[in-house]
């Protein structure tokens, strides 16, 4: 088992930068030799956004804010989430989901998903 993964010192990957889609991940769940669940740490500059809105056909995720209070956005409309609160997104319409980064500083997310493949997603 691979013990390098760490949320507080992470081994990024490549930086995204197609604005406003601007992250910097690190796949923690690749790290770790996982092959059913993925976990992928996720450093969002301010005013950068995760994706665009969408859901997922195959793949069940789960966010955890870390650091930073970044802005839910879903079919049902937006919120700001806390630091500390997770939530889940089930597969399909329902459970499309964006997360933006609307504050001064950087949010850090922690993203759990399955790792059905192959998945599909769709902009609604």
């Amino acid at each position: 088992m691979n013990t390098r993964p760490s949320v507080s010192d992470p081994l990024w990957d490549a930086e995204q930068d197609r604005a406003p889609f601007r992250w910097r991940p690190a796949r923690l769940g690749r790290q770790a030799e996982s092959k059913e669940r993925g976990a992928s740490l996720f450093e969002v500059p301010s005013g950068a956004a995760t994706l665009p809105l969408r859901p997922h056909r195959a793949n069940e995720e789960m966010v955890v804010v870390l650091v930073g209070r970044p802005t839910l956005r879903t079919t049902d409309g937006e919120r700001e989430l806390a630091e500390g609160e997770v939530v889940s997104f089930p597969t399909g319409r329902r459970g499309s989901h964006r997360l933006e980064n609307r504050t001064d500083g950087p949010v850090r997310i922690l993203v759990v998903s399955t790792m059905i493949g192959p998945d599909a997603v769709e902009q609604p």
